[in-house]
């Protein structure tokens, strides 16, 4: 809802604004996660964001994954290690297509 940004923006007075989407963790490698022959028995974080700048204009949106261990299972340090992987995916595109924009007003 593009209404939503330009209230988020009047409260925290941030240029940009990150919404997720979609957030999955699932086995990777084989669509059927009790199957592990031949498949990359890793799971996968998925995380589908759209980020917005503060007058609602769509800056970048995607997917960003992450593999992780299948015996890792502490919520904490697979956020620890794993989100700040996707985080650092999705701050490293965001920049790019803003550095490209800015590229293109000149």
């Amino acid at each position: 809802n593009r209404k939503v940004v330009p209230l988020l923006y009047a409260k925290y007075r941030t240029d940009l604004f990150v919404f997720i989407n979609q957030l999955d963790i699932k086995a990777s490698g084989n669509p059927d996660p009790t199957q592990f022959l031949n498949a990359n028995p890793n799971r996968k974080i998925s995380v589908h964001y759209t980020v917005y700048s503060y007058d609602a204009k769509e800056i970048n949106s995607g997917l960003a994954e992450e593999e992780f261990d299948p015996t890792l299972n502490n919520p904490r340090k697979i956020i620890d290690k794993h989100f700040s992987r996707i985080a650092s995916t999705i701050a490293g595109r965001v920049n790019k297509q803003l550095t490209l924009a800015s590229k293109n007003e000149r």
